[in-house]
């Protein structure tokens, strides 16, 4: 259940999801990950996160990176460049277990861990949480409200911001709602061992996102377009190249602001 809440102007996030290795990590989870597959998750620390933040830069963007504790604890520096940057850190579990298929134990050790691991190496206490998966259990929305989480970013019931409603009281819990269609993972994400569907021309997937930028514009409601991407899938030169030109279609259009989820969190229940 929700609450409405209404707000003018059309805000846009550019979030990336950093799950680097922890991707394969946590499902090979006690057996032999290889070094190869491996390498393709440390090619978004590594290698994408400095042009992304290249590219950020050039426009004056500020965006929201979802962390795994695993990958704060194995990147600090990176962390750092993404706070130098003025880019939150957001929390996204400790290594990419997805809530639903856990025990209660390991769901809890697996978020207070990764909080932890957050607070440790960025010095800052994450505002807004992401699950791994975008999967919830019955006892994720408690653990949320038990450390006073300002936002989540999961659900996809609607394009506009909203409070969450508990037992029929407010929360104070911004839900910033997402979209696979908004997502890079669902049109390029491609490893022999996690996916078998072809990965997609980037001009392709311009246009879909493009257009549903557009009618959410177009629509004027109070929507705000949330693009979720993970640095080792759309840190490739040719899905760079389509991000910047999304970029600039979206700043062609006057009264779109660029934002953090934290920033529009805060702004939406004042």
């Amino acid at each position: 259940m929700k609450a409405k809440v209404d707000r003018p102007g059309m805000n846009v996030v550019l979030s990336f999801d950093l799950d680097g290795e922890t991707l394969w990590l946590s499902k090979g989870k006690g057996n032999y990950v290889g070094p190869v597959i491996l390498s393709q998750g440390r090619y978004g620390p590594l290698t994408a996160v400095p042009r992304i933040l290249q590219i950020l830069e050039k426009y004056g963007i500020h965006s929201t990176f979802f962390v795994p504790g695993w990958i704060a604890e194995k990147y600090p520096a990176m962390c750092a460049s993404l706070l130098e940057g003025g880019h939150e850190i957001g929390h996204h579990g400790y290594l990419h277990e997805w809530p639903n298929v856990t025990t209660a134990d390991e769901e809890v050790m697996e978020f207070e861990k990764g909080f932890e691991s957050l607070m440790r190496v960025t010095g800052l206490r994450p505002k807004g949480w992401r699950a791994p998966g975008w999967e919830f259990s019955n006892r994720t929305m408690k653990l949320l409200l038990d450390y006073k989480f300002k936002y989540s970013s999961n659900m996809m019931d609607t394009e506009k911001p909203y409070e969450h409603i508990v037992d029929g009281r407010r929360t104070g819990l911004v839900e910033l709602p997402v979209s696979w269609v908004l997502d890079d993972a669902s049109h390029f994400m491609y490893a022999h061992t996690t996916s078998g569907w072809p990965i997609q021309n980037a001009w392709q997937v311009y246009e879909i996102w493009k257009d549903e930028f557009d009618g959410m514009y177009e629509a004027g409601d109070g929507e705000t377009f949330i693009l979720t991407m993970h640095p080792q899938i759309i840190g490739r030169h040719s899905r760079l190249m389509m991000l910047e030109r999304l970029i600039c279609h979206i700043r062609s259009r006057p009264g779109v602001n660029f934002c953090t989820c934290d920033k529009i969190a805060s702004t939406i229940l004042r």
